[in-house]
């Protein structure tokens, strides 16, 4: 069953902590994100995603469309990366030019479970942007949860 438009209309008129209990951002499993050393230059980048697509009728925990982003990587090549969007940092790898970069977030939904949510920025640095790609799932053990929604986007560079 696919969860009303009407509860998303309620997450933006009431706030976001309001309409669901709580949110949280959950560490990715990677390691932690290393502090520079101070002799490694960093680029930015501005990442701005318009909208995202397939969620229709469905509340998303989606970081990405609510403020642009700052993509954080190595100027000289491989290292670690991060894209931050408002209070959302999702972290990973450059290797060889490719952006592999994750959030993972926790939220309480109206139907009585707790939800998590893997959401990926992949591509090419040199490319026009990233694929946005956005997933969640029940946490193991509940029961009469909502059917499971994702969604997809493109993160443009600006």
């Amino acid at each position: 069953m696919r969860r009303a438009v009407a509860l998303f209309t309620l997450a933006v008129a009431l706030g976001a902590a309001a309409a669901h209990a709580e949110v949280r951002e959950v560490p990715p499993h990677l390691p932690a994100f290393p502090p520079p050393t101070g002799a490694e230059r960093i680029c930015q980048k501005q990442l701005v995603v318009v909208r995202t697509e397939g969620a229709e009728g469905c509340f998303i925990d989606e970081r990405v469309t609510q403020t642009p982003g700052t993509l954080r990587y190595p100027c000289d090549g491989n290292g670690w990366v991060k894209a931050v969007f408002g209070q959302a940092m999702f972290i990973g790898r450059l290797d060889s030019g490719s952006l592999d970069l994750v959030l993972n977030t926790e939220f309480d939904y109206s139907d009585g479970c707790q939800w998590t949510t893997d959401q990926h920025l992949r591509g090419a640095l040199s490319s026009a942007g990233l694929d946005y790609s956005y997933a969640e799932r029940p946490k193991p053990g509940q029961q009469r949860c909502a059917g499971p929604c994702s969604a997809r986007g493109r993160a443009l560079f600006r």
